[in-house]
């Protein structure tokens, strides 16, 4: 336990933690509103009612980071939009391969060609753009599992509150279930290296649960204590937002390093198990002669 503690006090003070993080959070920021625009598309094309859009602002954004990225969700479609969205697109794909390079950074592997990155920027892009599509369509799923079964019963009429908790208790390890599958893809295809899926769990469900903790703390930091309003005052926004994806870029990157702990100590515990098996069959060959 001693071990695992002087390990992490050395990666937090290791001179990547002071860099990975800060790179990560500006690719992050570049991102997002190429990210929510590609949604807003994705979205529009289902017809969502805006108010589910708005609550899951609420639910994920503190509320300065809510008046920032609204107008994204409320403007007209027009061909400039157009125009923005396949150069945001663009810049999405390049926050995605700053996801790439930290991660050959971690694990000490050379970046693979550039066509090959810019492909797999695209694969993480999509991941990503349909985990916040997910988080938004969830809502809306509910809504109709519960309308369809009103039609055949009045179970919700008279039992409204119970429904209501179930539906609570259902939605949210579902929801977690989905995001941890996504984070987990993305540690495993993130690194120019074959990373077995198995190493990837403990960094994933680390990072999961983390960045669900640090958002509603974070959310309730902005909108209760902070005012940032008073010193950076019209850029109050912009820098809540971005504290808030350099925490979250900071949890990436410790998860990022337990995976590949992880990794590191399952190949040297396969390779001592194949090493035995060598040793022993040498054994039983000298034996036979």
């Amino acid at each position: 336990m001693k071990n695992k503690i002087v390990e992490l006090y050395d990666l937090i003070m290791g001179k990547e933690m002071g860099i990975l993080p800060g790179n990560l959070a500006f690719s992050f920021f570049l991102a997002i509103i190429p990210i929510l625009t590609l949604i807003f598309f994705i979205t529009t094309s289902f017809h969502l009612p805006m108010d589910i859009i708005q609550n899951f602002l609420n639910q994920t954004f503190p509320s300065g980071v809510v008046d920032l990225l609204e107008p994204i969700f409320t403007d007209t479609i027009t061909f400039n939009s157009l125009v923005t969205l396949t150069f945001g697109l663009v810049v999405a794909t390049n926050g995605c391969n700053a996801i790439i390079m930290a991660s050959n950074t971690i694990y000490n592997v050379e970046n693979a060609p550039l066509l090959k990155r810019l492909i797999k920027s695209f694969i993480l892009t999509i991941c990503i753009i349909l985990l916040f599509a997910f988080v938004l369509m969830v809502p809306l799923l509910g809504r109709s599992i519960l309308s369809l079964i009103s039609t055949f019963t009045d179970f919700l009429a008279h039992h409204e509150v119970i429904v209501k908790i179930l539906y609570f208790l259902i939605q949210f390890p579902v929801s977690l279930l989905v995001i941890f599958f996504f984070i987990k893809l993305v540690y495993t295809i993130a690194p120019d290296a074959t990373i077995p899926s198995k190493y990837v769990n403990k960094g994933a469900l680390f990072t999961t649960i983390t960045w669900l903790l640090i958002t509603s703390i974070f959310s309730y930091y902005i909108n209760n204590i902070a005012k940032y309003d008073l010193i950076y005052g019209n850029l109050a926004n912009i820098v809540m937002l971005l504290l808030w994806f350099y925490a979250l870029a900071y949890v990436f990157v410790i998860g990022l390093y337990l995976n590949k702990t992880i990794s590191d100590a399952g190949i040297e515990k396969t390779n001592s198990i194949k090493l035995g098996e060598i040793r022993e069959k040498v054994k039983k060959e000298k034996y036979k002669k």
